[in-house]
C-alpha cells in the first residue's frame, strides 16, 4: 500500500488514510444539490426538509429516512482541519460520488 501511495505522490499509506478521512468529513457536510459545503448539521436539516417535501415516496419511507437522518446526528465528528479539501470535493464531486472512495 505504501508503494502505491508513493507512486501517486504521497508519503505513504498513512498520508492516504489521513487525506481520505478529511475528504469523507467534507462529504458529510457537502450539499450535492447546491454544490457547496454547508456543514454536517445543516446538511442533515436540508435532507430532512427535502424528504418531507418529496411527494414521490410513501409516508412510511419518509419516516424511515427521517429517522435514519436523525440517527446520524448522534455521531459527532471532529472539526474540519483542512478547509482546502472543500474545493477539491467541489471540483471532483461527481467523480468521487461515483467511485468507491466513500466505502
Amino acid at each position: 500500500m505504501d508503494a502505491v501511495a508513493q507512486k501517486n505522490g504521497l508519503a505513504g499509506y498513512e498520508e492516504y488514510k489521513t487525506i481520505r478521512a478529511n475528504v469523507l468529513q467534507v462529504f458529510s457536510g457537502y450539499d450535492g444539490v447546491r454544490g457547496r459545503y454547508v456543514g454536517r448539521e445543516q446538511l442533515i436539516r436540508l435532507r430532512v426538509a427535502r424528504t418531507r417535501a418529496d411527494r414521490s415516496t410513501s409516508t412510511n419511507e419518509k419516516e424511515d429516512e427521517i429517522e435514519s437522518l436523525n440517527a446520524q446526528r448522534q455521531c459527532t465528528l471532529p472539526e474540519m482541519r483542512y478547509r482546502g479539501n472543500v474545493d477539491l470535493v467541489r471540483k471532483y464531486y461527481a467523480r468521487l460520488q461515483k467511485s468507491s472512495f466513500q466505502k
